[in-house]
This record gives C-alpha cells, structure tokens and sequence, in this order.
C-alpha cells in the first residue's frame, strides 16, 4: 500500500516525518510526501505521486501565533491543495486536524478526519494507525472469464498493442483509468489490480490490437478473484 502523506515542511511539524513516517513503515506501507517550496502551484510530478497513491493523509496544523478572527487558526495552503488534488483522483482521505484549526480549512466535504492534541500526540498515534490499517489496500490477481472471450483475447497476448485498464469505483464515481498487464497462468489469464479496499469495485477494460474487438466488464468487487467480460463491440 502506497500513502501519500501531505504536511507542512515547519519545525513545529518535524513530528511527522520523525514519529508518522516510521510508524507508517512499520505497517509495511510505502510512505511518499512532497517537497518544500513548490512556488505558485503544485508542480505536476507531485500531482502524479499523488495520483498514484492509495489514499493521502493530509495533516492539517496550525499556522501562525495566534487565532484568527473566528478563534481559530489557519493551516498550511499546500496541504489543502494536495487533498484537493487526491480529491479529483477519488483517493480515500483522512484528515489529521489540529486542535482549533478551522474546520472549513480543508473544505473536503464529510472524509474522516483524527483530532491531533499537541499536549498529547500518543492518542493520535494511536487513531492514525488503527484508521490506515482498517484502509487495508492490498494488490489482488484477478482471472478474466468467460472462458470464450479469453480464448478470443489469447492470440494477441505479447503484442505491445494489446491494453488492458482497470477503473476503480467508489460507488459514486470512476476514477483515472490504470494500466495493468494480462497474464498467463494455470489455464487462464490474470490481472493485478491494485489499491482497491475490501469492499471496492473496478470497471475492466481490454482493447485488441484490431480496433474492431474489445473487452469490458461491469463495476466489480475484484476480491472475488474474477472479473466478468463482455464484448464491448465488434463489426
């Protein structure tokens, strides 16, 4: 599992990366972040880390020595944006907010968030910890079926034209289309599919090298460990 963790690169903050980072580690999760000082807008490579990832925690600190006019404190821009950003990719998002940050900073609508407690940073730890494992993202083999269609899609396998895609859904929305490899094993052909929770859905995708032939399947729960195709389209 790959997680994307947006923090402010602050002193005040060097709890992430020293305690978060390992910890995160630990739960063999490949931990990636950012950079300081993106200038005017988050560069492209940054988006596409993001867009890769399985999901983003965004930890949403304090900034500046006192409260605003409302009593509470602002927080970092670029970690805002780069929850908005995992946003448009459908990633799952967790918000870690301090104490009396404002709770409109984020702007992402009803995702699950930590409260963090500067005085006591073991209970938030803690929480973090138990809501990335509950995540659970793992890369699952999934067989294509029927076994009429894989038989038409068989004779192209090796040619570099043949593609195969996987969207995931997450019951409201498809997010970007992925590439995957078709694989031949024990009879039949397999895919991996990756970052997709236990009760997630992906939309498969396989287009011939001959235009006139693809492949598709309905929205479905990969952790069955197949995926039904059907002819998309064929003159």
């Amino acid at each position: 599992m790959k997680i994307f963790v947006a923090y402010p690169f602050h002193p005040r903050d060097q709890w992430v990366p020293k305690l978060v980072v390992p910890m995160l580690q630990a739960m063999h999760v490949e931990v990636v972040t950012g950079e300081r000082g993106y200038g005017d807008s988050i560069p492209q490579f940054i988006q596409d880390r993001i867009a890769a990832s399985h999901g983003i925690i965004g930890f949403l600190t304090r900034r500046g020595p006192r409260p605003q006019y409302n009593g509470r404190y602002a927080t970092a821009r670029w970690v805002i944006e780069e929850l908005a950003v995992a946003r448009t990719h459908h990633l799952p998002i967790l918000e870690v907010r301090e104490t009396k940050v404002d709770h409109q900073a984020g702007m992402m609508g009803d995702y699950q968030h930590i409260e963090y407690d500067a005085r006591r940073p073991g209970e938030c730890l803690v929480e973090l910890a138990r809501a990335v494992s509950e995540w659970s993202f793992r890369t699952v083999s999934v067989r294509l079926t029927p076994e009429d269609l894989v038989d038409e899609i068989s004779p192209y396998l090796g040619d570099p034209n043949l593609r195969c895609t996987y969207q995931r859904w997450d019951g409201t929305e498809l997010g970007p289309e992925l590439d995957t490899t078709i694989i031949p094993a024990g009879g039949g052909l397999y895919i991996n599919v990756d970052g997709v929770p236990h009760n997630g859905h992906v939309l498969v995708r396989v287009s011939a090298p001959d235009p006139r032939y693809n492949w598709t399947s309905e929205c479905q729960n990969p952790h069955t460990r197949s995926v039904i195709l059907r002819r998309a389209g064929s003159l």
